[in-house]
Protein backbone atom coordinates (compact mmCIF):
# COMPACT_ATOMS: atom_id res chain seq x y z
CA UNK A 1 0.00 0.00 0.00
CA UNK A 2 1.34 3.48 -0.89
CA UNK A 3 0.78 6.74 0.93
CA UNK A 4 2.76 9.86 1.80
CA UNK A 5 4.30 8.26 4.86
CA UNK A 6 5.05 4.62 4.01
CA UNK A 7 4.77 1.98 1.33
CA UNK A 8 4.62 -1.69 2.37
CA UNK A 9 5.02 -4.52 -0.11
CA UNK A 10 4.49 -8.11 1.07
CA UNK A 11 6.63 -10.64 -0.78
CA UNK A 12 7.12 -14.40 -0.75
CA UNK A 13 9.56 -15.61 1.84
CA UNK A 14 8.33 -13.63 4.82
CA UNK A 15 9.93 -10.28 4.02
CA UNK A 16 8.50 -6.84 3.44
CA UNK A 17 9.84 -3.99 1.37
CA UNK A 18 9.42 -0.39 2.49
CA UNK A 19 9.93 2.91 0.75
CA UNK A 20 10.26 5.92 2.99
CA UNK A 21 10.64 9.53 1.85
CA UNK A 22 13.67 11.65 2.81
CA UNK A 23 16.28 9.65 0.87
CA UNK A 24 15.66 6.33 2.55
CA UNK A 25 14.50 2.92 1.51
CA UNK A 26 14.46 -0.19 3.66
CA UNK A 27 14.30 -3.96 3.60
CA UNK A 28 12.92 -5.77 6.59
CA UNK A 29 12.00 -9.22 7.83
CA UNK A 30 11.23 -10.48 11.33
CA UNK A 31 14.74 -9.66 12.50
CA UNK A 32 14.42 -5.90 11.96
CA UNK A 33 15.41 -3.22 9.47
CA UNK A 34 18.32 -2.54 7.20
CA UNK A 35 18.55 0.92 5.68
CA UNK A 36 20.40 2.00 2.56
CA UNK A 37 20.78 5.68 1.76
CA UNK A 38 20.58 6.83 -1.85
CA UNK A 39 23.59 8.92 -2.88
CA UNK A 40 23.80 11.84 -5.29
CA UNK A 41 23.79 9.76 -8.48
CA UNK A 42 20.56 8.02 -7.55
CA UNK A 43 17.02 9.29 -7.26
CA UNK A 44 15.64 7.87 -4.01
CA UNK A 45 12.40 6.53 -5.46
CA UNK A 46 14.20 5.09 -8.47
CA UNK A 47 16.63 3.32 -6.11
CA UNK A 48 13.74 1.83 -4.16
CA UNK A 49 11.96 0.72 -7.35
CA UNK A 50 15.13 -0.85 -8.72
CA UNK A 51 15.77 -2.81 -5.53
CA UNK A 52 12.15 -3.82 -5.37
CA UNK A 53 12.26 -5.15 -8.95
CA UNK A 54 15.21 -7.32 -7.94
CA UNK A 55 13.56 -8.33 -4.68
CA UNK A 56 10.58 -9.72 -6.57
CA UNK A 57 12.83 -12.24 -8.29
CA UNK A 58 14.55 -13.39 -5.09
CA UNK A 59 13.57 -15.89 -2.41
CA UNK A 60 14.36 -15.53 1.27
CA UNK A 61 13.38 -17.94 3.99
CA UNK A 62 11.68 -16.76 7.14
CA UNK A 63 14.77 -17.03 9.32
CA UNK A 64 17.33 -15.44 7.02
CA UNK A 65 18.77 -12.17 8.31
CA UNK A 66 19.50 -9.55 5.68
CA UNK A 67 22.92 -8.32 6.74
CA UNK A 68 24.68 -5.59 4.72
CA UNK A 69 26.99 -8.27 3.35
CA UNK A 70 23.99 -10.04 1.81
CA UNK A 71 22.84 -6.77 0.26
CA UNK A 72 26.25 -6.13 -1.26
CA UNK A 73 26.39 -9.69 -2.55
CA UNK A 74 22.91 -9.90 -4.03
CA UNK A 75 22.05 -6.31 -5.01
CA UNK A 76 23.89 -4.25 -7.60
CA UNK A 77 22.80 -1.09 -9.38
CA UNK A 78 22.42 -0.39 -13.06
CA UNK A 79 20.97 3.03 -13.63
CA UNK A 80 20.36 5.64 -16.36
CA UNK A 81 21.17 9.35 -16.04
CA UNK A 82 19.48 11.16 -13.16
CA UNK A 83 16.89 13.00 -15.31
CA UNK A 84 15.70 9.67 -16.72
CA UNK A 85 15.59 8.16 -13.22
CA UNK A 86 13.31 11.01 -12.13
CA UNK A 87 10.99 10.42 -15.10
CA UNK A 88 10.81 6.72 -14.27
CA UNK A 89 10.11 7.57 -10.64
CA UNK A 90 7.34 9.94 -11.73
CA UNK A 91 5.65 7.31 -13.87
CA UNK A 92 5.80 4.55 -11.26
CA UNK A 93 4.72 6.81 -8.40
CA UNK A 94 1.80 8.05 -10.52
CA UNK A 95 0.55 4.48 -10.88
CA UNK A 96 1.07 3.88 -7.15
CA UNK A 97 -1.01 6.95 -6.31
CA UNK A 98 -3.77 5.58 -8.54
CA UNK A 99 -3.57 2.24 -6.68
CA UNK A 100 -3.77 4.11 -3.39
CA UNK A 101 -6.87 5.98 -4.56
CA UNK A 102 -8.60 2.70 -5.42
CA UNK A 103 -7.66 1.24 -2.04
CA UNK A 104 -9.18 4.23 -0.25
CA UNK A 105 -12.42 3.80 -2.19
CA UNK A 106 -12.47 0.06 -1.45
CA UNK A 107 -11.93 0.67 2.26
CA UNK A 108 -14.61 3.36 2.37
CA UNK A 109 -17.08 1.16 0.49
CA UNK A 110 -16.38 -1.78 2.81
CA UNK A 111 -17.04 0.38 5.87
CA UNK A 112 -20.16 1.86 4.26
CA UNK A 113 -21.52 -1.61 3.51
CA UNK A 114 -21.01 -2.67 7.12
CA UNK A 115 -22.78 0.45 8.39
CA UNK A 116 -25.63 0.04 5.89
CA UNK A 117 -26.16 -3.60 6.84
CA UNK A 118 -26.32 -2.71 10.52
CA UNK A 119 -28.85 0.04 9.85
CA UNK A 120 -31.05 -2.06 7.55
CA UNK A 121 -31.11 -5.12 9.80
CA UNK A 122 -31.92 -3.12 12.93
CA UNK A 123 -34.05 -0.24 11.62
CA UNK A 124 -35.48 -1.60 8.38
CA UNK A 125 -36.46 0.61 5.45
CA UNK A 126 -39.20 2.97 6.65
CA UNK A 127 -38.17 4.10 10.13
CA UNK A 128 -40.62 1.59 11.55
CA UNK A 129 -40.80 1.33 15.37
CA UNK A 130 -38.33 -1.21 16.72
CA UNK A 131 -38.66 -4.11 19.08
CA UNK A 132 -35.97 -5.85 21.11
CA UNK A 133 -35.47 -9.54 20.29
CA UNK A 134 -33.12 -12.32 21.29
CA UNK A 135 -30.94 -11.52 18.27
CA UNK A 136 -31.06 -7.74 18.74
CA UNK A 137 -33.32 -4.82 17.80
CA UNK A 138 -35.38 -5.01 14.61
CA UNK A 139 -38.57 -3.49 13.10
CA UNK A 140 -41.80 -4.48 14.83
CA UNK A 141 -43.29 -6.18 11.77
CA UNK A 142 -40.34 -8.55 11.31
CA UNK A 143 -40.22 -12.07 12.69
CA UNK A 144 -37.40 -14.05 14.26
CA UNK A 145 -37.17 -17.51 12.70
CA UNK A 146 -34.90 -20.52 12.89
CA UNK A 147 -33.16 -21.45 9.66
CA UNK A 148 -34.83 -24.86 9.94
CA UNK A 149 -38.24 -23.13 9.68
CA UNK A 150 -37.52 -21.54 6.31
CA UNK A 151 -34.69 -23.59 4.78
CA UNK A 152 -33.46 -27.07 4.04
CA UNK A 153 -29.85 -28.20 4.32
CA UNK A 154 -27.29 -30.24 2.40
CA UNK A 155 -23.91 -31.57 3.47
CA UNK A 156 -20.99 -32.05 1.15
CA UNK A 157 -18.32 -34.56 0.30
CA UNK A 158 -15.17 -35.09 -1.72
CA UNK A 159 -15.21 -37.42 -4.74
CA UNK A 160 -12.61 -40.19 -4.69
CA UNK A 161 -9.19 -39.05 -5.86
CA UNK A 162 -8.61 -42.62 -7.05
CA UNK A 163 -10.99 -42.00 -9.94
CA UNK A 164 -9.45 -39.20 -12.02
CA UNK A 165 -12.53 -39.09 -14.25
CA UNK A 166 -14.46 -37.67 -11.31
CA UNK A 167 -12.30 -34.53 -11.55
CA UNK A 168 -12.66 -33.88 -15.28
CA UNK A 169 -16.19 -32.49 -15.35
CA UNK A 170 -17.70 -29.02 -15.53
CA UNK A 171 -19.65 -28.90 -12.25
CA UNK A 172 -18.08 -26.41 -9.78
CA UNK A 173 -16.91 -28.06 -6.57
CA UNK A 174 -16.54 -25.61 -3.70
CA UNK A 175 -14.18 -25.87 -0.73
CA UNK A 176 -13.37 -23.26 1.96
CA UNK A 177 -10.52 -21.83 -0.09
CA UNK A 178 -13.05 -20.63 -2.66
CA UNK A 179 -15.04 -18.56 -0.16
CA UNK A 180 -13.42 -15.25 -1.03
CA UNK A 181 -16.37 -13.50 -2.67
CA UNK A 182 -19.98 -13.03 -1.55
CA UNK A 183 -21.26 -14.58 -4.80
CA UNK A 184 -19.83 -17.64 -6.53
CA UNK A 185 -20.30 -18.24 -10.25
CA UNK A 186 -17.23 -20.43 -10.74
CA UNK A 187 -14.39 -21.90 -8.68
CA UNK A 188 -11.04 -23.58 -9.13
CA UNK A 189 -12.11 -27.25 -9.02
CA UNK A 190 -14.73 -29.06 -11.10
CA UNK A 191 -16.20 -32.54 -10.98
CA UNK A 192 -18.21 -34.76 -13.31
CA UNK A 193 -21.85 -35.82 -13.19
CA UNK A 194 -20.65 -39.32 -12.28
CA UNK A 195 -18.94 -37.83 -9.22
CA UNK A 196 -22.20 -36.16 -8.19
CA UNK A 197 -24.10 -39.40 -8.62
CA UNK A 198 -21.49 -41.26 -6.58
CA UNK A 199 -22.38 -39.22 -3.52
CA UNK A 200 -21.28 -35.60 -3.99
CA UNK A 201 -24.68 -33.94 -3.86
CA UNK A 202 -25.38 -30.95 -6.06
CA UNK A 203 -26.70 -27.84 -4.31
CA UNK A 204 -29.08 -25.75 -6.45
CA UNK A 205 -28.40 -22.21 -7.59
CA UNK A 206 -29.46 -19.83 -4.85
CA UNK A 207 -28.00 -21.97 -2.06
CA UNK A 208 -26.03 -20.15 0.59
CA UNK A 209 -22.83 -21.93 1.59
CA UNK A 210 -21.41 -21.80 5.12
CA UNK A 211 -18.00 -23.14 6.15
CA UNK A 212 -18.55 -25.38 9.18
CA UNK A 213 -15.10 -26.87 9.80
CA UNK A 214 -11.49 -25.79 9.50
CA UNK A 215 -8.96 -23.26 10.75
CA UNK A 216 -10.63 -20.51 8.72
CA UNK A 217 -13.30 -20.50 11.43
CA UNK A 218 -10.71 -19.27 13.92
CA UNK A 219 -11.20 -15.78 12.45
CA UNK A 220 -14.57 -15.68 10.75
CA UNK A 221 -17.54 -17.65 9.46
CA UNK A 222 -17.37 -17.37 5.65
CA UNK A 223 -20.66 -17.36 3.74
CA UNK A 224 -21.34 -17.10 -0.01
CA UNK A 225 -24.23 -17.47 -2.42
CA UNK A 226 -24.07 -19.96 -5.31
CA UNK A 227 -25.23 -18.31 -8.53
CA UNK A 228 -25.17 -21.65 -10.37
CA UNK A 229 -25.62 -25.28 -9.19
CA UNK A 230 -22.52 -26.35 -7.27
CA UNK A 231 -21.21 -29.24 -5.20
CA UNK A 232 -19.44 -28.64 -1.89
CA UNK A 233 -16.88 -30.49 0.19
CA UNK A 234 -17.38 -31.98 3.63
CA UNK A 235 -16.21 -28.86 5.47
CA UNK A 236 -19.21 -26.88 4.27
CA UNK A 237 -22.98 -26.87 4.47
CA UNK A 238 -25.46 -25.66 1.86
CA UNK A 239 -28.52 -23.77 3.09
CA UNK A 240 -31.36 -23.84 0.56
CA UNK A 241 -34.03 -21.18 1.22
CA UNK A 242 -37.73 -22.00 0.96
CA UNK A 243 -40.53 -19.86 -0.46
CA UNK A 244 -40.56 -17.33 2.41
CA UNK A 245 -36.89 -16.39 2.12
CA UNK A 246 -34.82 -14.84 -0.67
CA UNK A 247 -31.33 -16.25 -1.18
CA UNK A 248 -29.67 -12.83 -1.36
CA UNK A 249 -31.40 -11.66 1.82
CA UNK A 250 -30.28 -14.83 3.61
CA UNK A 251 -26.70 -14.20 2.49
CA UNK A 252 -26.68 -10.73 3.98
CA UNK A 253 -28.56 -11.76 7.10
CA UNK A 254 -25.92 -14.40 7.84
CA UNK A 255 -23.17 -11.90 7.09
CA UNK A 256 -24.74 -9.28 9.34
CA UNK A 257 -25.18 -11.81 12.16
CA UNK A 258 -21.89 -13.58 11.57
CA UNK A 259 -20.59 -12.64 15.01
CA UNK A 260 -23.55 -14.43 16.61
CA UNK A 261 -22.83 -17.50 14.52
CA UNK A 262 -19.12 -17.25 15.32
CA UNK A 263 -19.90 -17.53 19.06
CA UNK A 264 -21.11 -21.07 18.41
CA UNK A 265 -17.82 -22.22 16.86
CA UNK A 266 -16.16 -24.93 18.96
CA UNK A 267 -12.44 -25.65 19.08
CA UNK A 268 -10.89 -29.07 19.59
CA UNK A 269 -7.64 -29.77 21.33
CA UNK A 270 -5.99 -30.20 17.92
CA UNK A 271 -6.86 -26.67 16.86
CA UNK A 272 -9.68 -27.69 14.52
CA UNK A 273 -12.65 -25.32 14.60
CA UNK A 274 -16.15 -26.67 14.03
CA UNK A 275 -19.61 -25.20 13.65
CA UNK A 276 -21.94 -28.03 14.55
CA UNK A 277 -24.72 -28.94 12.12
CA UNK A 278 -27.45 -28.66 14.74
CA UNK A 279 -26.23 -25.15 15.59
CA UNK A 280 -26.51 -24.04 11.97
CA UNK A 281 -30.00 -25.51 11.68
CA UNK A 282 -31.16 -23.79 14.88
CA UNK A 283 -29.53 -20.42 14.07
CA UNK A 284 -32.03 -17.54 14.14
CA UNK A 285 -32.37 -14.74 11.61
CA UNK A 286 -34.74 -11.76 11.12
CA UNK A 287 -37.48 -12.22 8.52
CA UNK A 288 -39.36 -9.31 6.89
CA UNK A 289 -41.77 -9.78 3.98
CA UNK A 290 -40.40 -10.70 0.54
CA UNK A 291 -40.71 -7.15 -0.84
CA UNK A 292 -38.60 -5.76 2.01
CA UNK A 293 -36.09 -8.60 1.59
CA UNK A 294 -35.66 -7.70 -2.07
CA UNK A 295 -35.18 -3.99 -1.39
CA UNK A 296 -32.67 -4.60 1.40
CA UNK A 297 -30.66 -7.08 -0.65
CA UNK A 298 -30.60 -4.74 -3.67
CA UNK A 299 -29.28 -1.83 -1.62
CA UNK A 300 -26.43 -3.93 -0.20
CA UNK A 301 -25.61 -5.51 -3.54
CA UNK A 302 -25.24 -2.09 -5.18
CA UNK A 303 -22.40 -1.35 -2.76
CA UNK A 304 -20.86 -4.75 -3.42
CA UNK A 305 -20.83 -4.07 -7.15
CA UNK A 306 -19.10 -0.76 -6.56
CA UNK A 307 -16.43 -2.47 -4.46
CA UNK A 308 -15.94 -5.19 -7.09
CA UNK A 309 -15.49 -2.53 -9.78
CA UNK A 310 -12.75 -0.83 -7.78
CA UNK A 311 -11.18 -4.20 -6.90
CA UNK A 312 -10.86 -4.84 -10.63
CA UNK A 313 -9.38 -1.38 -11.25
CA UNK A 314 -6.87 -1.91 -8.45
CA UNK A 315 -5.85 -5.29 -9.89
CA UNK A 316 -5.39 -3.74 -13.33
CA UNK A 317 -3.25 -0.96 -11.89
CA UNK A 318 -1.17 -3.42 -9.86
CA UNK A 319 -0.55 -5.45 -13.01
CA UNK A 320 0.39 -2.26 -14.84
CA UNK A 321 2.81 -1.32 -12.07
CA UNK A 322 4.51 -4.73 -12.16
CA UNK A 323 4.79 -4.57 -15.97
CA UNK A 324 6.17 -1.04 -15.97
CA UNK A 325 8.56 -1.86 -13.15
CA UNK A 326 10.00 -4.81 -15.06
CA UNK A 327 10.19 -3.07 -18.43
CA UNK A 328 11.63 0.20 -17.14
CA UNK A 329 14.18 -1.42 -14.85
CA UNK A 330 15.38 -3.79 -17.56
CA UNK A 331 15.29 -1.05 -20.25
CA UNK A 332 12.89 -3.19 -22.29
CA UNK A 333 10.91 0.02 -22.59
CA UNK A 334 12.55 3.43 -22.31
CA UNK A 335 10.84 6.17 -20.39
CA UNK A 336 10.58 8.52 -23.39
CA UNK A 337 8.28 5.96 -25.02
CA UNK A 338 5.70 6.28 -22.24
CA UNK A 339 3.14 8.89 -21.38
CA UNK A 340 0.80 8.32 -18.41
CA UNK A 341 -1.88 10.78 -17.41
CA UNK A 342 -2.23 11.77 -13.78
Amino acid sequence: MFDEELVTWSVDGGGKFFYRPKSRYSITNVSGFLRVTAKEKLDTYYAWAYLFSIWLTMTFNYTEKLHPSILRERFSFSYPPLPEQKKIAHILSTVQRAIEAQERIIQTTTELKKALMHKLFTEGLRNEPQKQTEIGPMPESWEVVKLSDVCRFQSGGTPSKKNPEFWKGTIPWVSPKDMKRPRLADVEDHISQDAVESGSKLAPAGSVFVVVRGMILAKTVPVALAEVPMAINQDMKAIVPGSKLRSDFLLYALEALRENLFKKVGRSGHGTCTLMGHEVVAFKIPLPNLAAQKEIASAIQNLERKKELHDEKRTQLQDLFRTLLHELMTATTRVHELEIAE
